[in-house]
């Protein structure tokens, strides 16, 4: 019998162990728990430097901020 790759002659190869699907989304919420979280920090210090920016772009901040801070508190 001819191996073809080396990890074939690897006994422990075949003892990766992948994530559940459990974990993957665990992981995912945290990752996205994180993001949220950044993404407001961001919009909370362009708010409070309103002073350099257009009125539209700052009312967008404003609604963004709102949104995001509603979604964070349903999450929890």
């Amino acid at each position: 019998m001819n191996m073809r790759n080396k990890h074939d002659r690897d006994p422990e190869w075949d003892k990766v162990s992948y994530p559940t699907q459990d974990e993957i989304i665990a992981f995912n919420r945290k990752e996205n728990e994180n993001k949220r979280q950044k993404r407001i920090e961001f919009l909370q210090h362009q708010i409070a430097a309103g002073n350099r920016l257009d009125g539209y772009v700052l009312d967008g901040h404003k609604e963004e901020l709102k949104r995001l801070m509603e979604d964070n508190n349903k999450l929890k």
